[in-house]
């Protein structure tokens, strides 16, 4: 089954599960309110309770990821033959960065340029991506509510910088924050990167052989597996040696190592985390 085809049923069922769902994002084929070209993900908006499409999604096999952001939940699955995982980010409301919002809208979904607008800013998805789908920057259509950009806007956007272009967003009026969610998506950010810097996440595994053994070819089928997989081939120069390579030199372990410890010429390793 293609990557449209999987999203494709993946998203009548959610419509079943949750009718009054709207698909912000998505590939064409899907009759999204903002289209996108390629491997696109899901963007949903679930006004109500999420509760079953989140326990569908998870019995089908994708897992949630984190998001500082508290108005999203990301779910992520990775299939055999996909390079790219499938992604589904489900809304509670249509909001854009870490708690930003259209001014004036109420609840109504954004128009479908001037939500790409904001999406290639406050996401910081960048300029190339709102000219590449909306066929040029934001003032040759002003329509949909895009502010008018004068020679400072035209400035900025030129530049590129999301921040930037996000505080003009704010200064024109386009767009509000709401300070309790964006306090509450940093404080989130901040708890979640102090937990990284103090866990040991997943798994780190030294393939040691000889040159032109099947070390690469064992890497490469770790590489199919439906997991998130970084392979780094190394060779036995000291300043580049991991602890665990370090510690096979040190002690001669396992015992078929040659007791002055690997050639730099003749032994190197794959790490595969």
């Amino acid at each position: 089954m293609g990557s449209e085809a999987y999203y494709f049923s993946i998203w009548n069922e959610i419509r079943r599960l949750a009718p009054q769902a709207m698909l912000l994002r998505g590939p064409s084929l899907l009759h999204p309110i903002q289209a996108a070209s390629g491997f696109s993900d899901l963007d949903i908006l679930v006004p109500g309770d999420p509760t079953p499409v989140r326990a569908f999604l998870k019995a089908r096999g994708f897992y949630q990821v984190f998001k500082p952001q508290t108005y999203l939940e990301r779910f992520r699955l990775r299939k055999h033959g996909n390079p790219e995982p499938y992604t589904i980010d489900l809304f509670k409301a249509e909001r854009w960065g870490l708690g930003f919002r259209l001014a004036g809208n109420g609840d109504r979904p954004a128009e479908p340029r001037l939500a790409c607008l904001v999406h290639a800013v406050a996401d910081g998805k960048g300029t190339g991506y709102f000219e590449r789908t909306q066929g040029g920057p934001p003032w040759e259509q002003r329509n949909d509510g895009i502010p008018r950009f004068g020679p400072v806007g035209r400035t900025l956007w030129r530049t590129g910088n999301s921040a930037l272009l996000t505080l003009y967003l704010l200064l024109t009026g386009t767009i509000r924050p709401e300070m309790g969610m964006i306090l509450r998506g940093l404080y989130r950010k901040a708890v979640y990167r102090a937990w990284q810097l103090t866990s040991k996440l997943g798994l780190e595994v030294a393939v040691v052989a000889e040159d032109r053994t099947t070390k690469r070819s064992v890497a490469a089928a770790l590489l199919r597996l439906p997991a998130s997989v970084k392979v780094v081939h190394m060779d036995f120069f000291r300043h580049s040696q991991p602890w665990l390579m370090r510690f096979l030199v040190r002690y001669n372990s396992p015992p078929w190592l040659p007791a002055s410890g690997p050639k730099k010429d003749g032994w190197s390793s794959t790490i595969v985390t």
